[in-house]
């Protein structure tokens, strides 16, 4: 009689180890298969043990022993086993209906996509949302201007203005044919986004370090200061507007000596 019996066949009393492929009733003791000659037992009062072949080992010989001793020891680890009830049949065919019918949806969208941008390349007709916000005459975009355009996109840009400065170190730019050295430059554009009451003006240095906006009344004031200092520079008296507001009118200052009697409003509150 075979004294050797399949984890199949093994009474219940003492369940076998989950690796277990051949028990030895007599001595009730499972035997795991062997990895290159090493092998795996367990017994009820020894627990697992590894068992190896008495033989001499080069260095690969013992790394590939060594690596069989690992993924023996690996099985005795306990492990969660969940387990589920199969998916009702009717619960997968609805699942996999919904599948090819998002498929079919997303083809015929994408399709549909395509052809309209087609038709838009070669239409004359103007955007749609030009009709809220029209195309002022100085945007440079008036032929980019397409109905499928995003929210985020449509925006009248103007000629951007590029005054180089000359006085200031040079700096690494990129153009068209490659990178070099050239002076820093403030560029100035006229700008307004999607349904915005006026323009603004856009004022960087041509990169991302400088990021400006202004509106027209600010820039105003910005150009009248500018015309004023290089009046001042050039010694061409007064400005026009004093950066700092006078604190008294000059036809009330009986100091001769006061800068606000050389103000151009002086002339004008002696005339009145």
């Amino acid at each position: 009689m075979n004294d050797s019996i399949t984890s199949a066949t093994q009474p219940a009393t003492r369940p076998c180890q989950p690796w277990c492929v051949n028990h030895d009733a007599a001595g009730d003791v499972c035997h795991a298969e062997e990895i290159s000659g090493t092998g795996l037992t367990h017994h009820a009062s020894e627990g697992a043990r590894i068992h190896l072949d008495d033989e001499c080992l080069s260095l690969e010989e013992a790394a590939e022993r060594a690596r069989a001793i690992f993924a023996q020891v690996e099985k005795t680890r306990e492990k969660t086993r969940l387990t589920f009830e199969d998916l009702y049949p009717e619960w997968t065919e609805a699942a996999e209906n919904k599948g090819r019918l998002a498929a079919i949806a997303a083809k015929c969208e994408y399709l549909s996509e395509m052809e309209a941008n087609a038709r838009e390349q070669i239409s004359d007709e103007p955007a749609l949302w030009l009709a809220s916000d029209p195309c002022p005459g100085w945007c440079t975009n008036a032929r980019l201007h397409k109905t499928s355009d995003h929210p985020d996109d449509r925006a009248h840009d103007g000629a951007t203005v590029a005054v180089p400065l000359l006085s200031m170190p040079v700096v690494p730019m990129t153009f068209a044919d490659g990178p070099r050295w050239t002076a820093p430059e403030l560029h100035l554009q006229l700008v307004k986004e999607y349904r915005e009451v006026e323009p603004r003006v856009f004022i960087n240095d041509g990169g991302d370090q400088v990021r400006l906006y202004a509106t027209l009344d600010e820039l105003e004031r910005i150009g009248n200061a500018m015309l004023d200092l290089v009046r001042q520079g050039r010694g061409q008296g007064w400005p026009s507007v004093p950066l700092v507001p006078l604190q008294h009118g000059a036809a009330e200052c009986d100091d001769v000596t006061c800068k606000c009697h050389e103000h151009p409003s002086f002339a004008a509150d002696s005339e009145r």
